[in-house]
């Protein structure tokens, strides 16, 4: 059984756009931190739509490797549906982290949120608890 995460990323206006993360939801912390801490990477993140696979590199992997969806995933590299396996395009968007968690009840089988917000200075990790809340687990350290 797959653990599930969304990866949210706050835009400068406030809004809130982000990717559903099919596998291996609850280990995400360490590869957004070390990898994903510049806008420009974040906005790579985010154009590669829904993932099933979450990694250090979101381009295209060097021919040779074996790279599909209900197959392998290369080594490294990201692993989405859209790109790699042809599905159509999906991703989420939010008017802000206000309106996501007004509706936060209704992704039940979504375990884990990370959020990239302005408040702090790396990622922030939610944990669904057993009411359909997502509570703040930990994060990177709060700006002054």
């Amino acid at each position: 059984m797959s653990t599930r995460s969304y990866v949210l990323v706050e835009q400068v206006d406030g809004s809130i756009k982000g990717v559903y993360v099919h596998c291996d939801g609850d280990k995400h912390l360490e590869t957004l931190n070390k990898h994903y801490s510049t806008k420009r990477k974040r906005d790579a993140l985010l154009k590669l739509g829904d993932l099933s696979v979450l990694a250090e590199k979101t381009g295209r992997p060097p021919k040779g490797l074996e790279h599909e969806v209900g197959g392998k995933s290369a080594p490294g590299y990201c692993l989405a549906y859209h790109r790699d396996r042809g599905d159509e395009f999906t991703n989420l968007e939010f008017s802000s982290w206000k309106a996501f968690k007004r509706v936060q009840k209704k992704f039940w089988d979504i375990d884990y949120i990370y959020l990239w917000a302005k408040e702090y200075s790396g990622w922030a990790r939610y944990k669904r608890s057993i009411t359909g809340d997502y509570m703040f687990e930990e994060n990177g350290e709060k700006k002054a």
